[in-house]
């Protein structure tokens, strides 16, 4: 068990210059809105003590030198370092801000879909059914198959998120776990919330390779740690479009232009290909991106309702 622990002295009265354990302003006997009010009026007054940062930060990689060298004019001048922030503080104001309410609307949606869940999946072979009919009267005798056909896509993309949630919390567990992070197992059934509800890992991650780093423990796991997290946070890209397609067999048309410097034609093309059966290309030779039906609206809407009636039809 690691019996280590931080001490700070104190900067203000009472006992200032003893040592103590971190905390805020709150004396015995003083209310939470007293001590809140007393925190406010030191930041107004400038009193907050800035100790000058330690010889070891501006060894740290990258931004040891620069961060020091805020640091000690924090420690010196802090209403000169906060001046210099305004821009990036509300910058990253405005993220947190836009952050929490995507997560707070995120989460609303993520309880919300599964009450409708719950709520249906009782009566989900009758819903089957009902969908199905839905389908054949909206599009003939083909309509049964585009009916199974969404019933599988949803069923796809909902193992494909839940899928690669759980392999990046999973992942994220282990590097919160060997750099001994506290309250690794909450930290990790959190990630797997925002990985569910698609806000991903690094809203805890980031923030934990900074705390190592500030921690100073030890610089090697900080900077391991941090190259660990970068494909941890990324995997989603390339899992997903694996995950979330698989075993659905779904129909695709892509028309692209000769000219495209956005979509190299060339190689939507080799995708095409190994689609087998299930994928159809056409090449609109004088048109740049996005830019097919203006160059020959004609063929354009011929291609697309010839592709439509014919996977109707095959249906």
């Amino acid at each position: 068990m690691d019996t280590r622990h931080r001490s700070a002295s104190r900067a203000i009265e009472p006992r200032a210059g003893l040592w103590t354990l971190p905390a805020g302003y709150l004396e015995n006997g003083e209310t939470i809105v007293d001590g809140a009010r007393q925190t406010a009026e030191v930041f107004r007054t400038g009193q907050v003590v800035i100790p000058p940062p330690p010889e070891s930060v501006s060894g740290w990689p990258l931004i040891g030198e620069k961060l020091a060298a805020f640091w000690a004019l924090a420690s010196s001048n802090l209403t000169e370092a906060l001046e210099q922030l305004q821009p990036q503080i509300r910058a990253i104001s405005k993220w947190l801000l836009g952050a929490a309410a995507g997560a707070g609307l995120g989460l609303l949606k993520f309880v919300a879909s599964i009450i409708i869940a719950g709520i249906l999946l009782p009566g989900a072979e009758k819903s089957a059914r009902v969908s199905e009919r839905f389908f054949r009267r909206l599009a003939g005798e083909g309509g049964a198959h585009f009916g199974s056909l969404t019933t599988s896509t949803v069923r796809s993309v909902a193992r494909g998120i839940l899928g690669v949630a759980i392999i990046q919390a999973t992942l994220a567990g282990i590097g919160l776990v060997t750099v001994g992070v506290p309250a690794a197992g909450l930290l990790t059934v959190v990630i797997l919330v925002l990985c569910i509800i698609q806000l991903g890992p690094g809203l805890i991650l980031i923030p934990t390779a900074i705390w190592l780093f500030a921690a100073g423990d030890s610089q090697l796991t900080a900077i391991l740690f941090t190259i660990y997290i970068i494909p941890v946070i990324l995997v989603d890209n390339f899992l997903k479009p694996i995950l979330l397609g698989r075993g659905v067999d779904v129909p695709m048309l892509v028309m692209t232009g000769g000219g495209d410097e956005v979509t190299d034609p060339d190689r939507a093309a080799t995708f095409v290909e190994g689609l087998g059966d299930l994928g159809r290309f056409v090449r609109f030779e004088q048109a740049a991106h996005a830019d097919l039906w203006n160059v020959d609206a004609d063929r354009y809407e011929r291609t697309v309702r010839d592709w439509l009636t014919e996977i109707l039809g095959a249906a």
